[in-house]
C-alpha cells in the first residue's frame, strides 16, 4: 500500500519489454519509473492507475515495491565508516516494509480542508496548499527552478513571508513524508556512527538496471536456439526467459 495515497497495488512479473523500459537511455530516473509502473503495476484489483496524479511523496514507495517484486523485501548494501583512522566496512540492511512503514504520514494541527478538492487550508491565514503529484515532480524536474515552479503550482499564493513558508513546508512533510533522506549506520569496528544519503528511486533503478542487464545475453541465446523473434522472447516472463537459457548454457557446456 501506498503511504499517502492509500491506494493498494498489485506488481506482475515483467517481461524482457518491460525490463528495457529501465535499460534504454533517454528518460529522468521519475519518468522511467512511472513508465516501467503504468506496465506492470496496478491496482489491488487489477485496475489501472492514474500514475500522474498520485502524491509525489509515494514515487519512492513505487520504486521500492518494484523492487521488492523483482528482487526482495530486504535491502543490503555497505559503506565505509567516515572515521578517516577506521574506514572500516559497514553493512547495512533493512526491510522494504519496515522502511515505508517508518515514513507513513503524520498529523498536522492547524489545517483544514480547503474549498477545492485535494487542497488544504492553514488556519488563521489565507495560505492554501495541495501535494505535488507525480506530474509535478515529472515537469519540476526538467524545469530551470524545480522548487518555484512546485511552489506556484500547489501554493496559493507562491510567495510567502518565511515563517508562514516553513509551516508549509512542515505541513506537507508531515502529510506526505519523503522517503528519500538519510540512513544511519554504526560501525562494528570502532563503534562510531554515519549517515547514508538514500534514494530510494535512483536506488531501485540501479538495483532493477542490474538484475535486467542479462536480456540481451538471453534474447541472443533463446533466437539461436529456437529460432523465436525478439518480440516473442522478449513477451515472455523474465524468470521463465531466465530457465530457458540456463537449459540452453548446461547443453552447450556438456557438449
Amino acid at each position: 500500500m501506498l503511504p499517502v495515497s492509500g491506494v493498494s497495488l498489485r506488481v506482475r512479473e515483467a517481461t524482457g519489454a518491460d525490463e528495457l523500459v529501465v535499460l534504454e537511455p533517454g528518460r529522468s530516473p521519475v519518468a522511467t519509473l512511472v513508465a516501467l509502473a503504468s506496465r506492470i503495476v496496478t491496482g489491488s484489483a487489477g485496475e489501472s492507475l492514474a500514475w500522474a496524479e498520485l502524491p509525489a511523496a509515494d514515487v519512492g514507495a513505487v520504486a521500492l515495491i518494484i523492487r521488492q517484486a523483482w528482487l526482495g523485501e530486504r535491502i543490503s548494501t555497505d559503506a565505509h565508516c567516515p572515521d578517516p583512522v577506521c574506514r572500516e566496512r559497514m553493512d547495512v540492511a533493512f526491510s522494504i516494509p519496515s522502511y515505508i512503514a517508518h515514513h507513513r504520514p503524520r498529523r498536522f494541527s492547524g489545517l483544514q480542508a480547503g474549498h477545492q478538492a485535494g487542497w488544504f487550508e492553514l488556519s488563521g491565514s489565507a495560505v492554501s496548499f495541495r501535494l505535488p503529484t507525480i506530474d509535478d515532480l515529472r515537469v519540476a524536474v526538467t524545469s530551470a527552478d524545480p522548487e518555484q515552479y512546485l511552489r506556484e503550482r500547489c501554493v496559493r499564493p507562491a510567495t510567502l513571508a518565511a515563517p508562514v513558508a516553513r509551516r508549509v513546508s512542515r505541513a506537507m512533510t508531515a502529510l506526505a513524508p519523503s522517503l528519500t533522506g538519510a540512513i544511519t549506520a554504526r560501525c562494528p569496528a570502532c563503534g562510531g556512527s554515519g549517515t547514508l544519503h538514500f534514494d530510494p528511486v535512483t536506488y531501485s533503478l540501479t538495483e532493477l538496471r542490474d538484475a535486467a542487464a542479462g536480456v540481451y545475453e538471453e534474447v541472443h541465446l533463446l533466437a539461436s536456439a529456437f529460432c523465436w523473434s525478439e518480440r516473442a522472447i522478449l513477451a515472455l516472463p523474465r524468470g521463465r526467459r531466465a530457465r530457458y537459457a540456463e537449459l540452453i548454457r548446461r547443453e552447450r557446456v556438456a557438449a
